[in-house]
């Protein structure tokens, strides 16, 4: 489990260093990449 979920971070973390904010967990991690995501597609908008 302690592995599986430390890959989990550090993948999510390369995403995440792309991002102005730094989440603590991956849950949050999850809604800042989403939120990103609505951001952009509301600016196209």
């Amino acid at each position: 489990m302690k592995n599986s979920r430390a890959g989990k971070f550090k993948r999510e973390g390369q995403v995440i260093t792309l991002l102005p904010i730094d989440p603590n967990t991956s849950q949050s991690a999850f809604t800042a990449i989403l939120l990103q995501i609505f951001l952009s597609l509301y600016k196209f908008l």
